[in-house]
């Protein structure tokens, strides 16, 4: 495919940026998950402050980058949904069920293998650029909406005591209330 080179570079920023902006957040649930919902709210409320500023970093290395603009979008939504799925994936791991962690993983990267053949076969004038970002986007989206049928409850109430909540206060209340997650050594 003439267009891997471009597309590898491309995944790595956005892998990078995934374990940049969680993995810390990943080696917090890791070593300090009590299993209390309280713990995953404020956990998700962590993420939710870290990668949104995220997003907008992956949109703009990769309109720096010259991808286009379709393609740093569509990298920038997968960044954030792929760092979605991760912290999510993190809990099973955490809770020692490796069937939900593997069940994920293995959806996904099935997912991807398949779109890269379909958008192979079905868009072959598409750059495959575009094809190969579109079927990595795919298969961390199907992954999410997985995600959502086991925790749309949790998903909803969490983004709405985001928003409800949004304001410096806040943020800074949560830091100092998780001040224990940033005390590694």
């Amino acid at each position: 495919v003439e267009g891997y080179g471009n597309f590898s570079i491309v995944q790595n920023v956005v892998l990078v940026l995934i374990s940049f902006g969680g993995g810390w957040l990943n080696q917090c649930v890791l070593r300090f998950n009590n299993y209390s919902t309280h713990f995953k709210f404020d956990i998700f409320q962590l993420y939710l402050i870290t990668f949104f500023p995220l997003s907008i970093l992956c949109f703009g290395i990769l309109t720096l980058m010259k991808v286009g603009f379709v393609i740093s979008i569509i990298g920038s939504i997968t960044m954030f949904l792929g760092s979605l799925v991760a912290l999510s994936i993190v809990f099973y791991q955490s809770k020692f069920n490796a069937r939900k962690s593997f069940y994920f993983d293995f959806v996904r990267i099935l997912v991807f293998v398949l779109m890269v053949l379909t958008f192979h076969f079905t868009l072959s004038e598409t750059p495959s650029l575009l094809r190969l970002i579109l079927s990595f986007f795919i298969s961390y989206l199907i992954s999410f909406f997985l995600l959502l049928r086991v925790d749309y409850k949790f998903f909803k109430i969490s983004i709405d005591l985001f928003i409800k909540k949004f304001d410096k206060g806040y943020f800074v209340l949560l830091f100092k209330q998780n001040d224990y997650l940033f005390q590694y050594g």
